[in-house]
């Protein structure tokens, strides 16, 4: 079902708190991220604590991305073959699973990667499957704000995650937590349970490559182009950065311990969260949010090495938030951009791709930050990554100025 054969509860002038599709998002995201993130934090510092590296404890998020990047070409079927309702039950309930299985084996690293991998795989799908049914289930006039609202619970849920963690890693072990992650899925499955039935989106017109498909969109939309290599770019740097970061500045440089890293977490996604509300309340649906995304992120490079200025919790955690803050502004007014623009039947092409890019770019960070803060500290880590952001927007904006040359000679010789 298109956006434009919506259901009547789902008309234009139903508030979008009150639509089903909204509801259930929102609901099952939080839920699932609460534990999500709860465990993995518990994992992180268990991790770099008996290694007594930044980088093992970066591991935890690394394998995560590992699947997604592989089986790029098995999520993008899967999101263009079924419908949004179906696989969303079925990952939750895989992730409950996996949970399970988890809570016995955590002690053995090797394992607990491979369950992450999983793990990851089935986050791709899911993300790229909650991106797809808010975009056959709203009007289209509504879809940035619907997105917004139901990509919220994404970092709501980490910032819980993080505080929950802060409470509980140094009184329960990883099994209970991982016992406790399994029943947010279980809730989440179950949520997803009372979506809408609708059909899978529909498929592109040509068995093109995933990269064909995307090449034509990009080709018809050059703002479509520049909003999706902005949205890849903040997410592996800043996101790949966070990874290591929110290990290594609690841990190393300033001294805390493993409730210190759920703190910079929580702190993280509470910045994440503050930057999702501006770029909801006062940006979606603005044409002149196309002109934000290389101040945005080249800002959002400053916070971070603004970050490393500071001596005290306070001021450094300050700082992250801030950090945390733009980048969550450059990254959803992006994927806003990209899911408004998109032909239904090209979107779950370019979630997947794009998902399968930013984890990859997230993989060679982690390895990346990972050692440098080891080595080299976090003045000079952040510094590095100050520099990719500037050189990635230099590098967007040169592509976009020819694709828009390109289509508008195509456009006159036609």
């Amino acid at each position: 079902m298109s956006a434009a054969t919506a259901q009547p509860g789902e008309a234009a002038g139903t508030p979008l708190w009150r639509d089903r599709t909204v509801v259930a998002l929102f609901l099952s995201m939080l839920l699932s991220m609460m534990g999500t993130h709860l465990a993995l934090v518990a994992l992180a510092v268990e991790y770099a604590e008996r290694y007594g590296s930044t980088l093992a404890g970066g591991l935890v998020y690394l394998a995560q991305f590992l699947a997604p990047i592989v089986l790029t070409r098995v999520a993008g079927r899967l999101c263009s073959g079924q419908a949004p309702r179906t696989l969303l039950v079925g990952c939750e309930l895989v992730g409950f699973a996996s949970c399970l299985v988890l809570a016995l084996v955590w002690d053995l690293f090797p394992a607990a990667l491979a369950l992450l991998a999983l793990r990851g795989f089935l986050d791709i799908v899911t993300r790229s499957s909650r991106a797809v049914a808010v975009k056959i289930a709203i009007p289209s006039g509504r879809v940035e704000r619907a997105n917004t609202i139901v990509n919220a619970p994404f970092f709501l849920g980490a910032m819980l995650g993080g505080l929950l963690g802060a409470l509980l890693i140094e009184r329960l072990d990883l099994g209970a937590i991982a016992l406790i992650n399994a029943a947010t899925y279980l809730a989440a499955g179950l949520i997803y349970l009372v979506l809408p039935r609708r059909a899978a989106p529909p498929k592109p017109s040509s068995r093109a490559s995933l990269l064909g498909t995307a090449s034509r969109a990009f080709a018809a939309d050059p703002e479509l182009m520049r909003a999706f290599a902005y949205l890849v770019a903040v997410t592996a740097l800043y996101q790949g950065v966070h990874q290591t970061a929110r290990i290594h500045v609690p841990l190393k440089e300033l001294g805390m311990d493993g409730s210190g890293v759920a703190l910079l977490q929580a702190t993280a996604f509470a910045g994440v969260f503050v930057g999702l509300l501006v770029a909801g309340r006062w940006l979606a649906g603005r044409e002149t949010t196309l002109r934000l995304f290389a101040p945005v992120t080249v800002a959002a490079g400053i916070a971070g090495v603004a970050t490393t200025a500071f001596i005290t919790p306070a001021g450094a955690l300050s700082a992250y938030f801030v950090f945390m803050v733009l980048f969550e502004i450059a990254f959803i007014t992006a994927m806003n951009t990209v899911v408004k623009r998109s032909e239904a039947a090209a979107l779950p092409t370019l979630m997947v791709l794009f998902y399968a890019f930013a984890f990859g770019g997230m993989t060679l960070m982690v390895l990346a930050s990972g050692l440098a803060f080891d080595a080299l500290g976090a003045q000079a880590t952040f510094a590095a990554v100050l520099a990719l952001g500037l050189g990635a927007v230099l590098a967007i904006e040169t592509a976009a100025r020819r694709l828009r040359a390109r289509s508008d000679a195509a456009v006159l010789g036609s």
